[in-house]
């Protein structure tokens, strides 16, 4: 039933799209993108993918109050802040091979395109002038912007789980990316390694940097 739904869905989405040249969007503009993710039993999270740089790149985490921004330094791995909007505190983390253990297209990409492999190509389309591949499988089910890399729609099936992803905006100029960028600037920011030394800071001397890890702003979940 959700997948009927999804797909009628995206059939009439694509549709109005297509006829629609006048908001053709051109692949080189295209800077990040924004989801609506909602799991089956109604828990439901915004996220908003940001590419600074091919290198560079930030997740704004609406409904956890965080932002992370990850630099990729190849062999040596990936490295990322990680910034606590609810108290304008960063925590930045030295590059590791574990942080992006999938690889940097796992987080440049949000969804890889490496992940479609093994899914059958149901068809090919376009979205709003972006050309677009159906894939599908017998848990996963992908349509896939494939000019940017990035996802359009997503059901994915684990267990009695469903998973759907719905992309709610792509962003085009960098209006979005430049306020966070100011945003964060502000924020004290510390080093991970150094934690143990930021007992003046009561964040993390009352344990609220685990809290809000776990359950966001306040240890209250979401």
């Amino acid at each position: 039933m959700l997948r009927n739904t999804l797909m009628m869905s995206m059939s009439l989405l694509l549709a109005q799209s297509a006829l629609a040249d006048e908001h053709c969007i051109e692949p080189s503009t295209v800077v990040g993108a924004s989801y609506r993710i909602e799991t089956s039993g109604g828990s439901a999270r915004d996220i908003t993918v940001l590419r600074n740089t091919v290198g560079n790149v930030m997740y704004i985490l609406d409904t956890e109050a965080l932002t992370r921004i990850y630099q990729n330094y190849g062999k040596a791995g990936v490295a990322v802040i990680e910034y606590f909007d609810g108290e304008a505190i960063g925590v930045e983390y030295e590059p590791s091979t574990q942080i992006a253990a999938d690889g940097w297209d796992a987080i440049y990409q949000v969804f890889p395109e490496s992940s479609l492999v093994d899914l059958e190509t149901a068809k090919t389309d376009v979205y709003h002038c972006l050309a677009t591949t159906h894939y599908t499988g017998p848990e996963l089910d992908v349509t896939y912007l494939d000019t940017v890399k990035l996802p359009l729609a997503v059901e994915q099936v684990s267990g009695d789980t469903t998973q759907e992803w719905t992309l709610t905006a792509l962003h085009t100029d960098r209006s979005v990316l430049d306020a966070k960028l100011a945003q964060v600037d502000g924020y004290r920011t510390y080093d991970f390694a150094d934690l143990g030394d930021s007992e003046n800071e009561p964040f993390f001397r009352n344990s609220e940097y685990l809290k809000y890890k776990l359950h966001g702003p306040g240890g209250h979940s979401h």
